[in-house]
């Protein structure tokens, strides 16, 4: 066989080597996102509401009530999220 043929079938199986390892990382940080589940309301919420939540993570759960609304925009520190039903 050609040393040519040898390397593209050498860079095919370094290539499959290598999509197989970043599938199994992605898969792998995908079930570490629903591990924590333990939201509490915010200390900083006004009395009596229960949204924004906030969990050990940091993460935040948000709840807005817009039913005439085209568009909603959450602003985090100057940073805008569009948000969607």
């Amino acid at each position: 066989m050609p040393t040519t043929v040898l390397k593209m079938k050498n860079m095919k199986h370094r290539l499959l080597l290598l999509s197989f390892i970043f599938s199994i990382a992605v898969c792998s940080a995908q079930t570490d996102l629903k591990s924590v589940v333990d939201f509490k309301p915010s200390e900083v919420n006004q009395p009596g509401k229960e949204f924004p939540k906030v969990n050990s993570e940091g993460r935040v759960r948000v709840q807005i009530e817009a039913p005439e609304a085209n568009k909603v925009q959450l602003d985090i520190g100057g940073v805008k999220y569009d948000l969607r039903k």
